[in-house]
């Protein structure tokens, strides 16, 4: 087993190693390797933990959040009231896509942000100067 000692573990020196930029994954684990070699150090205990504590309360909290009921005035953009006027009016994404004028990003943005089609949507538009 060959111990390693004073080496960088940060981005820097994984794009130097890998000559690309580091995923999210990857991040992370550079994360958990700079808390597991500072462990030792004042202030650092349970740094791991403290990390896994914080992802499953984050996630709990996202799991929450999705079993509340959905406000029914919302504040949308003309854009998605548009998209989900039409979803009711059952047009599919290409044709709402081509009615609006809109890219596949756009409508997918909408789409999940505003959790559509639902129902109790207002003509409340955001940025409106009337």
């Amino acid at each position: 087993m060959v111990k390693v000692v004073d080496v960088e573990i940060n981005a820097t020196a994984f794009k130097r190693a890998f000559k690309r930029d580091p995923t999210e994954a990857e991040i992370g684990a550079l994360m958990r390797l700079n808390a597991k070699r500072n462990e030792g150090q004042s202030g650092g205990k349970n740094t791991i933990e403290k990390i896994d504590r914080r992802i499953a309360s984050a996630s709990k909290a996202r799991e929450y959040i999705k079993g509340q009921p959905l406000k029914r005035n919302i504040v949308v953009t003309r854009t998605a009231w548009s998209i989900n006027y039409l979803l009711k009016l059952d047009l599919n994404k290409s044709q709402i896509m081509d009615v609006l004028h809109i890219s596949e990003k756009a409508y997918d943005r909408a789409v999940t942000q505003y959790n559509l089609p639902r129902d109790g949507i207002e003509r409340n538009f955001k940025n409106d100067k009337r």
